[in-house]
This record gives structure tokens, sequence and C-alpha cells, in this order.
């Protein structure tokens, strides 16, 4: 028996019992389906954000919303270049293990209100979480 009253100890058994409640929810809340942290390939850069996705490639930088991911690693979005003309790129790709990126861009032109038979680029990429970007070789001549 407790020397506390009964309607702390009453208290007590309560606030036990919302704790234990909270920690068990975090076991049970869906996981992160966004496309996180920082990806290096071939010609390519990404630093993918819960608020953006930045892309660096060889001539030029784009910026995308969030890019999310389905339950089989999917994921597709667009993306707007921030330098030279302005263009929209259609992304699409698939994660594997969490740690390897294939990554379609097609460019499309018109930038806004474009149909799929104005693609007028198509790039693939292969990234991998935290590895650096291999751009050696290649230079941008504005």
């Amino acid at each position: 028996m407790s020397d506390l009253p009964e309607a702390p100890l009453r208290a007590l058994r309560f606030a036990g019992v919302i704790t234990a409640a909270v920690g068990l929810a975090g076991c049970f809340l869906e996981p992160d389906t966004g496309l996180s942290g920082q990806w290096g390939g071939r010609l390519i850069a990404m630093d993918a954000h819960p608020s953006d996705v930045r892309l660096i490639f060889v001539c030029s930088q784009a910026v995308a919303p969030p890019l999310l991911i389905d339950g089989s690693g999917h994921f597709e979005g667009t993306a707007r270049v921030t330098e030279v003309r302005p263009t929209v790129l259609r992304l699409s790709g698939k994660v594997e293990n969490g740690v390897m990126m294939t990554l379609s861009v097609a460019s499309v032109w018109p930038p806004h209100g474009a149909q799929t038979d104005t693609l007028i680029n198509y790039q693939s990429y292969t990234l991998l979480r935290g590895a650096a970007p291999d751009f050696s070789g290649w230079a941008c001549l504005y």
C-alpha cells in the first residue's frame, strides 16, 4: 500500500499509461516515405530535403518539390531548371535497398502545359546515397 493519497496515485498511474501509449505509437507510425539525403553519381548530384530536392547536372541546376517514394521504391515528379533557359524536367526513378537509385530525367519544352510528345532530351543516371558526384572530364561552355 502506498502512503500517497488515492487521487495523486491515480494521476501517476494515468501519466504512466499515457507515456507508454505515446512511446508505443512511435512504433506504429508510418515511416518517412520521402526521398532524403545526399546522392551522387556520374554527372549528377542530388540533395533531397523534406522541403525540396536540389539537382546539380554538368551545366545546370534544378529544384523539385519533395519526391515521395511508394511502397515498391518508385517515385515521380517534376523539377524546374534554375539556370540557363526555363525548362521543366520530368523525374522518375526507383530506390533500391535505400542506397542505390536509378533516375530518369526528361526535359520538356515548352515548360508550361507540355504534353508527353514534347520531350526533347532524355537521360538516365545511377546514384548512390552518400556518394560524391563525378563531374570529371566535363566542362560547360557558355
